[in-house]
């Protein structure tokens, strides 16, 4: 079963002009127990239903700062149905990008989260990222692993994915701790998808 709770910074910021795109979000603005879609007009859901099952709902169960987060947990064989998308402005290929989070998983669940390279979500996974039960976090992409690492179980942890897209060059780290650097064989990112698979 996957179970996560999950506080996100994200910031992007291209090279190639001087504008600069940031967002984060600590929940802490939202009403626990309500849906987080209708509540934003950034997040929403894979199919665009915000306010369902797809959705997710606030949470003050546990928090990385503040009181609150968001949890996704599924008991379904094939995951689901939470399926939480930020899409980005737009899809880039070029500039300076970085995600940053902070992530509970509990001792002997998973969790997982992509990042798609098109704004059509579903059209191609730039990175999925897997938190395994036995505490081994895997990055793929383009059928190969990216990076590979441990992360804490049963505590709040800090993930980054950082990449100079004009470079195509990568890095993810746990708690400020580099897992690697690598290359991405669809080299730009749309928007990151929360799903418990």
């Amino acid at each position: 079963m996957k179970q996560i709770y999950f506080f996100l910074l994200f910031m992007l910021s291209t090279l190639w002009v001087s504008a600069q795109a940031s967002f984060s979000d600590d929940f802490e603005s939202y009403t626990v127990g309500e849906y987080l879609g209708p509540q934003s007009d950034k997040w929403t859901t894979w199919s665009v239903k915000d306010g369902t099952t797809e959705d997710t709902k606030i949470t003050n169960a546990k928090a990385a700062s503040g009181t609150k987060s968001i949890y996704f947990s599924s008991t379904a064989s094939g995951g689901g149905p939470q399926d939480v998308v930020l899409p980005f402005t737009d899809a880039y290929t070029s500039g300076v990008y970085k995600i940053g989070m902070k992530l509970f998983i509990e001792a002997g669940k998973t969790g997982y989260f992509n990042l798609q390279a098109e704004k059509a979500i579903g059209t191609t996974w730039a990175i999925d990222v897997n938190f395994n039960t036995d505490g081994t976090v895997v990055l793929t992409g383009g059928g190969a692993t990216l990076a590979s690492g441990k992360f804490p179980q049963g505590e709040w942890f800090a993930f980054e994915i950082a990449g100079n897209i004009s470079a195509n060059l990568w890095a993810t780290s746990v708690n400020g701790g580099s897992l690697g650097t690598f290359t991405l064989a669809s080299n730009k990112v749309a928007s990151i998808d929360f799903y418990p698979a």
